[in-house]
């Protein structure tokens, strides 16, 4: 399975707290229950775990159902917080994009 771990920190940082002006906290205050907060505060913590570091020579990924999870919730911030047209883009979901070229 792909690192998703960066590119996750990445999109949440710039679409969320730099361009949104969103907190971690405000992000995970967006989530109905008490567990969903929680999974949701631990994938911002396993995104930003040694964002500003330098590598290190042991490399440990999360297990499967953990990313799994993680990219479910990913998902929801963007839906919780009514951003999920922008997800929908990026992910490709959604209606078909065709192009008319003028002649």
């Amino acid at each position: 399975m792909p690192n998703y771990k960066n590119t996750l920190r990445r999109i949440l940082e710039n679409y969320f707290s730099i361009l949104g002006s969103k907190r971690d906290d405000v992000l995970i205050s967006k989530f109905s229950t008490q567990e969903e907060r929680e999974i949701c505060r631990s994938l911002l913590s396993w995104a930003n775990d040694g964002s500003h570091t330098l590598p290190e020579d042991l490399f440990i990924e999360a297990p499967d159902e953990t990313i799994t999870k993680f990219l479910e919730v990913f998902k929801n911030i963007f839906s919780h917080t009514e951003n999920i047209g922008h997800y929908n883009m990026m992910m490709g979901i959604g209606e078909e994009i065709t192009y008319e070229i003028a002649v």
